[in-house]
């Protein structure tokens, strides 16, 4: 997928959090907690490198990983 090594997980994580707009409708149609989606998202920021969860969104989204 990518030198970053996202799990399927996290890139449905950034997906839900583009569709959604927001921390806890993304994680409630993920079926998780909003904490638990908060420690994903700043797993998947340090993985990236990415400077805050929005700059993580849109590298996932110009990758073609999101839609």
């Amino acid at each position: 997928m990518s030198c970053y090594q996202l799990t399927k997980r996290e890139v449905e994580a950034l997906q839900a959090l583009a569709d959604h707009g927001h921390e806890y409708l993304a994680a409630e149609s993920l079926g998780i907690s909003h904490n638990t989606l908060h420690r994903k998202l700043h797993i998947i920021r340090l993985k990236m490198q990415a400077r805050n969860t929005t700059h993580a969104v849109v590298m996932a989204w110009t990758r073609g990983w999101i839609r």
